[in-house]
């Protein structure tokens, strides 16, 4: 019903401007409120500069702004400078341009929209109007918005409009609008939402609307746009449309299959139907909410409680200084349109002058179409790259930039934060895109391991540019208020996470261009994994990694003896007697044999003649063979033969010192020593699959004092030692790497493939390490 009354409102608004022409108001002579500006310089002008000037043709250009003593300056003086840079264009030389200020109250009368259009605008003889504004009511403002638009257009008086709460109305087609619409329409905001539709293949929708003015050409729009896709690329289904009288009639779409829904609607009814949407389990994890501009608003920061997290939206700033910006381009566009006049071959000087001077009586203006064409047909290149200033044939701009927000929990509260942008193209070029959103949100899921992801209470992230990170499920934080609990030091919900991981992701973030919420992986559900986490087959078999950021593998944790060292500690872990039979037995018996092979092999070293290197002698062999048992980089002598090369390896294959530890007997056989040689890991993690896999017995018998936690493991070898108490022994065992791990499949993995390989290669990776990894028990270094 509150459609039929704007129409309704709309009509007595025209019949009472009947009765006024009627009495013939538009005959009495222009007013004075309206406050003429001047600008250029006047310090220098003599006798003949004055005389020039009266030659040139006056072209009024009214500047309508909303009512506001507050801003009456920044008004005067933003209209100022930007005359002040059209006298560089070639039309000085023919037209005067005259600005002048005209502010309209926000609910105007009739009778004062009359007024302002046939005494202060047509009385001066105005041949192009302004006509700003940034409310977005969507009530009795945009009544009158839409009735000085409409009277506008009857008069014949062009307009150059920025109007955010007008977006919505539908506008002519053809050129007897009469206006060119600086603000995105409702067209462009739709279009930006069927690409966000398409690029997240959400292709089951239904679209959801308040009263508010304009919704029905909100959803004939909607409609249009997707019967013009080509029908091999038509995918969205618009399920239904519901126009919701009361916010209750949401329970409705329950019944339906859909699990994206399209909300226009203005902010109160927005706030009602998200109320009961919730009611009806209709903003659960499974379903996504689109909004348009009229329903987040101006202000960013402070969304409705009842908006669920997660919502999406499209919004261009509606500010009072957005606003005033524009007054800047619309007197670019009249100022570039008078010069195609001036270059104008086919028009006399007449002919020019009636062109951009209306009549001082409120009849229409048969000019005014005319003018309109060159506004229209103006094409204004930009700075930085940015397409040229066009228009449509419908009075609005060809190209436009929106923003795809995204509601989000911050430590303030909720806030809608850009994820995405959104650019219109030409139209009529089918090779160019016609849209791409340049960032996106991701989930990144992660395990805490010092240094890699630590977390601390939610007030410390300021300290240590951290992040808030979410420690539970999203169904658990309904009916929790989010911004009173980041605040607590003991908040089980929220906490801050710092460390490696978190920045390198910080670092990714920015070259990748996305947006990302750190939580603990609780659902099985997440973009990335981003912590300590190893590469090996088990888990390549079910997801994917990028490659290695850092190097790890398998090695021994204990804690460091005290008292008196044995002098044959070195010797271990062979017993003196061992030892022995090596050096005296193993060690003879291999050097013998390879020189007895050498020697007697047609391929090897001819022992009658001595080389540039020497004879290959025994006592080379046997420095081959210490050399080998000790792994020395030292300079040998390899047999050339093909039997004594084949008994050089399988002595270097021999094993003797067991360097990585794996084979120690107190592993092997714990028992053997009282008390029972206790030694665990992590369960379900890179080392525990090895073990299991590789030694199933010593896996069998340490899932006993197997940890839940680095943290507990390390503590319970440190056993209340001091921090510095503590080493690694034996070498590394199963190298691999840390990877990022990916859904199979994901095309972010060559992306980030290719910036780890920068980082490394510029060496931020070291960096990082160098920062996070460097601890207080580092040794001292001897200065030389």
């Amino acid at each position: 019903m509150n459609g039929y009354k704007m129409k309704s409102i709309i009509v007595i608004y025209f019949a009472l401007l009947t009765f006024s022409l009627c009495l013939n108001v538009g005959k009495r002579k222009g007013s004075r409120s309206g406050q003429r500006l001047y600008y250029g310089r006047y310090s220098n002008q003599n006798e003949s500069d004055i005389t020039e000037k009266k030659k040139k043709i006056r072209v009024s250009l009214g500047v309508a702004m909303p009512l506001s003593m507050f801003k009456k300056r920044d008004y005067t003086k933003k209209i100022i400078s930007s005359a002040m840079n059209l006298l560089d264009m070639k039309f000085v030389k023919t037209y005067e341009l005259s600005p002048f200020l005209e502010m309209i109250e926000p609910t105007p009368s009739p009778t004062q929209v009359l007024n302002k259009i046939c005494r202060q605008f047509l009385a001066n003889k105005t041949a192009v109007v302004l006509y700003l504004t940034n409310s977005e009511n969507y009530g009795q403002d945009t009544v009158a918005s839409q009735y000085f638009i409409h009277l506008a257009r009857y008069v014949g008086l062009p307009l150059i409009s920025w109007n955010a709460d007008n977006s919505g109305f539908e506008q002519s087609t053809g050129s007897d609008s009469l206006r060119l619409q600086l603000a995105p329409t409702i067209k462009h905001q739709a279009s930006a939402i069927i690409t966000l539709l398409e690029r997240y293949e959400w292709y089951k929708i239904l679209i959801v609307t308040g009263k508010i003015a304009g919704h029905r050409n909100f959803k004939q729009v909607m409609r249009e746009l997707i019967i013009e896709t080509p029908e091999n690329q038509r995918h969205i289904i618009i399920l239904d449309m519901l126009t919701l009288t009361n916010a209750s009639d949401i329970a409705l779409a329950a019944r339906t299959d859909a699990r994206v829904f399209v909300l226009y609607s203005t902010r109160r009814e927005a706030i009602g139907i998200m109320k009961a949407a919730k009611n009806a389990g209709l903003t659960k994890k499974s379903f996504v909410w689109i909004t348009t501009q009229s329903v987040i608003g101006e202000n960013l920061r402070e969304p409705p409680n009842e908006f669920p997290i997660g919502m999406l939206g499209v919004h261009f700033s509606t500010t009072v200084n957005t606003m005033i910006e524009q007054i800047g381009t619309g007197m670019s566009i009249v100022g570039h349109s008078l010069d195609k006049i001036v270059n104008s071959t086919t028009l006399d000087h007449s002919f020019k002058k009636q062109l951009v001077q209306s009549g001082p009586s409120c009849e229409k203006w048969s000019q005014g179409e005319h003018l309109y064409q060159y506004l229209r047909n103006v094409s204004i290149p930009q700075k930085g790259g940015s397409p040229s200033l066009e228009f449509l044939s419908d009075g609005s701009k060809e190209s436009v930039e929106l923003k795809i927000v995204n509601l989000q929990t911050h430590l303030a509260g909720k806030r809608w934060e850009e994820i995405g942008v959104w650019q219109s193209v030409d139209r009529e070029d089918k090779k160019k895109k016609k849209a791409f959103l340049k960032n996106v949100f991701l989930r990144v899921s992660f395990l805490e391991e010092d240094p890699y992801i630590m977390l601390g209470p939610p007030s410390t992230c300021s300290a240590n540019k951290g992040i808030i990170c979410q420690m539970v499920d999203d169904p658990l934080l309904e009916g929790i208020n989010q911004t009173e609990e980041m605040r607590k030091e003991n908040s089980t919900y929220f906490q801050c996470c710092s460390g490696f991981c978190v920045d390198l992701l910080n670092k990714f973030s920015v070259d990748l261009s996305f947006d990302f919420k750190m939580m603990r992986l609780i659902n099985h559900e997440t973009d990335i994994v981003m912590t300590s986490l190893k590469i090996n087959s088990g888990r390549e078999k079910v997801i994917d990694f990028s490659v290695p950021f850092l190097e790890t593998g398998i090695t021994i944790l204990v804690a460091k003896r005290t008292g008196i060292i044995s002098p044959t500690a070195f010797l271990e872990p062979f017993d003196i007697v061992s030892w022995m039979l090596v050096a005296l037995v193993a060690i003879q018996i291999a050097a013998g044999f390879i020189f007895l092979f050498e020697w007697i092999s047609p391929a090897g070293y001819n022992m009658k003649f001595k080389h540039s290197q020497g004879r290959f002698s025994f006592l080379r062999t046997l420095w081959l063979v210490w050399a080998v048992l000790f792994q020395a980089a030292v300079n040998v002598d390899c047999p050339r033969g093909y039997t004594a090369r084949f008994m050089a390896h399988i002595w270097a294959i021999e094993e003797f010192p067991n360097l990585t530890g794996m084979d120690d007997r107190r592993l092997v056989n714990p028992t053997s020593v009282k008390p029972s040689f206790r030694f665990g890991t992590i369960p379900n993690g890179a080392t525990d699959y090895i073990m299991k896999n590789n030694f199933p017995q010593v896996h069998s018998y340490m899932n006993k004092f197997n940890r839940s936690t680095v943290k507990e493991g390390f503590k319970a070898v440190k056993n209340d030692h001091d921090e510095c108490d503590i080493l690694t022994v034996g070498s590394w065992y199963a190298m691999t790497g840390y990877g990022v791990g990916f859904p199979k499949g994901s095309p972010w993995i060559p992306l980030f493939n290719h910036y780890l390989m920068i980082y490394r290669e510029n060496g931020d990776l070291e960096r990082m390490q160098t920062f996070w990894f460097t601890g207080a028990c580092e040794p001292t270094k001897t200065k030389k």
